[in-house]
């Protein structure tokens, strides 16, 4: 039975990839209408004879590779989008290749800045033996998207709301003094915050990454207890950046954050 969400076009690299290859696996993702993994006993011959640590045979191979089945794994041409992000090589010779898929500039409308735009989770991963063939590919990338918000807010608003919050909680007026004396300018967020874009509720928005304090009720130990009192809490957030709603709080530490 054919994956869902493919393409014609998809169905037919993914039949070739599989009579071209031995021992061939592999995972639709039918969310993001992609491979979410494949695995051979070779995808791909090495393209250069030498290997070892300080040469790109792998990231070569890698390539010549996408340039014809780049299609099952992320839009048409990803690599023109993607950047290394980690090259290393293992006790066994080894090597894996890390990328992170941007959105080219000629993707954003009139009102982005023309710069790349990290789409968030969205990475391939290459995988190849210790010959320098290519014998594992991973993806979480999207094969299409379309951004259906822009950016309209900055990190002066993102402080404002946050402070909205927090200005009444126990023990944020002694915090608020050691990060003036820490000269933590950016609090309550405690990191630039970054534009991605992000899939959100069936779509793709801009939005604001970042790390931070806010004001956040721990869920109960037990679902029979009561919910618990809001609290100071630290962790990583994601604001739309056009309207500046917070999204999305992940705490990374349990309790109240004051120093």
């Amino acid at each position: 039975m054919d994956p869902k969400n493919i393409t014609s076009h998809q169905k037919e690299l993914l039949g070739r990839l599989q009579s071209n290859t031995e021992n061939f696996i592999y995972e639709w993702d039918e969310v993001r209408g992609t491979l979410s993994f494949c695995r051979a006993d070779k995808l791909r011959s090495t393209s250069v004879g030498a290997t070892g640590e300080n040469n790109n045979h792998g990231e070569q191979t890698f390539a010549a590779f996408m340039e014809t089945y780049d299609q099952l794994f992320g839009p048409e041409k990803v690599m023109r989008a993607a950047r290394l992000l980690n090259k290393k090589n293992d006790n066994i010779g080894w090597q894996h290749l890390q990328y992170q898929h941007y959105q080219n500039p000629q993707e954003q409308g009139n009102g982005r800045a023309r710069q790349q735009v990290e789409i968030y989770g969205a990475k391939l991963a290459a995988h190849l033996n210790n010959a320098g063939d290519l014998v594992e590919v991973q993806s979480s990338c999207f094969r299409e998207f379309k951004v259906e918000n822009k950016v309209a807010t900055d990190t002066a608003e993102l402080q404002k709301r946050l402070l909205t919050g927090l200005g009444d909680m126990e023990g944020f007026s002694k915090m608020r003094e050691e990060m003036k004396r820490r000269k933590e300018g950016l609090f309550p967020l405690m990191q630039e915050p970054r534009t991605v874009v992000y899939p959100w509720n069936g779509k793709f928005i801009y939005a604001l990454a970042t790390y931070g304090f806010t004001s956040y009720a721990f869920p109960p130990d037990d679902i029979e207890e009561q919910p618990k009192k809001p609290r100071i809490a630290f962790g990583q957030m994601f604001f739309d950046a056009e309207t500046a709603e917070m999204l999305l709080f992940a705490p990374t530490r349990k309790g109240i954050e004051n120093p």
